[in-house]
């Protein structure tokens, strides 16, 4: 699934910007619900978010395929409202109509048949329900025809192409998009264009990474993280970006523009 957001560890400024693209998408869920709702966090990651929800909902459950990331996140949020369980990253191992909430930030791309994963979202719903859902605006990211340069990223959507397959599932479909400020989108702009320039030998990390020890895959990802975060350092522009908050994002209609899709589906 990726390397894992730990706000508290953040060496780089990717992690910082991906955690605040996360919890905002989580911020905007907390308004949503109401302290009578089940929730769901299907790729739940460290649990920061989850935690977030639950002080907003009657029980949230967190669901990962990383079982080391769950204990991280049983022992530091776990609660009696708040419970994290690993999961095979197929099927939601909880009968029909259990949720009224189904969340799912940053995940969908990193599955294998996202028509499986949309179809068991809607199975866990209770009619009526909801799900959240945020993924990567591919037109922001990608040259036409061309792969993920995230080595861990199945796919990336178009806004229409998410559509498409959540309609195949959901009767009802929105999709709002989250926009950056000046700041985000210049921050942004530079970290496409370094991965743009670094794809290939992206990939021959990818696949050296998932072949190795847990104890080398953590010393090259620590030594990758510090080299990001070294030119962090150098470049006064990105050192802005420790300084930003929630405030410098927002959900706008636009979605052809925005930095991520926002899509809101209702069980019928």
């Amino acid at each position: 699934m990726g390397i894992r957001i730990i706000p508290t560890r953040s060496k780089s400024s990717m992690d910082y910007l991906l955690y605040l693209r996360h919890l905002f998408a989580y911020k905007f869920a907390s308004v949503k619900l109401s302290m009578s709702d089940v929730v769901l966090d299907v790729g739940c990651g460290e649990g920061y978010g989850t935690y977030l929800l639950s002080h907003y909902a009657r029980k949230i459950i967190g669901l990962d395929v990383d079982k080391d990331i769950i204990k991280h996140a049983s022992k530091k949020y776990g609660n009696s409202n708040c419970i994290f369980r690993v999961y095979d990253g197929r099927r939601i191992p909880y009968p029909n109509e259990t949720f009224n909430v189904v969340v799912s930030f940053q995940v969908i791309e990193h599955v294998v048949d996202d028509l499986n994963f949309v179809l068991e979202c809607f199975r866990v719903l209770k009619k009526g329900g909801f799900l959240f859902l945020t993924t990567p605006n591919k037109a922001n990211r990608l040259k036409p025809n061309q792969k993920p340069w995230n080595p861990f990223h199945v796919r990336e959507y178009y806004p229409h192409e998410l559509k498409s397959i959540l309609e195949k599932v959901f009767p009802e479909v929105k999709l709002l998009g989250i926009h950056g400020d000046t700041i985000i989108r210049k921050i942004e702009v530079e970290r496409v264009r370094r991965a743009q320039l670094f794809t290939p030998l992206s990939r021959i990390l990818n696949f050296l990474i998932l072949r190795m020890s847990r104890i080398l895959k953590k010393l090259i990802i620590d030594t990758l993280l510090m080299y990001d975060h070294a030119i962090y350092h150098k470049n006064s522009e990105l050192r802005r970006e420790f300084r930003l908050t929630l405030t410098n994002f927002t959900i706008k209609n636009d979605v052809e523009n925005a930095l991520d899709i926002l899509a809101i589906c209702r069980k019928l």
